[in-house]
């Protein structure tokens, strides 16, 4: 006489897409097996479906090599930006400083040329 199925047993043959045939030909640790996976399955779920869900990332070791480079490598690469940054800094400020010195030259010159001008003006009115 065969026994019916429990209703975990037919869960699990309904998740698995399995004929109730079938999993009767199964042998008792297959069966055990597969009822582990489905209650493991639901906890799994339970995990997902939570909402102080973790990152899926793997965390390195405490202390690990690669973490130690991983940081010294960025704290280079912040300090070389921040420097790359000085420099470009700099040398903005010294092209305005230039550009500046220029349009006080040009101003300068043309002040000048103006004054030559007047007293070119005035020479010719004395003379005439």
């Amino acid at each position: 006489m065969v026994r019916p199925l429990t209703a975990e047993e037919k869960k699990v043959i309904a998740w698995r897409g399995m004929t109730e045939r079938r999993w009767r030909t199964l042998d008792e640790d297959k069966r055990m097996r597969l009822r582990r996976m489905w209650r493991s399955r639901g906890k799994q779920k339970q995990k997902e479906d939570g909402v102080d869900r973790g990152s899926n990332k793997p965390k390195p070791k405490r202390g690990s090599a690669f973490e130690k480079l991983q940081s010294e490598r960025e704290a280079k690469g912040v300090e070389e930006d921040l420097e790359r940054d000085e420099e470009e800094r700099e040398e903005r400020k010294q092209i305005r400083q230039e550009e500046r010195e220029e349009r006080k030259q040009i101003r300068q010159e043309e002040r000048e040329e103006r004054q030559r001008e007047r007293e070119k003006a005035r020479g010719q009115e004395e003379s005439s």
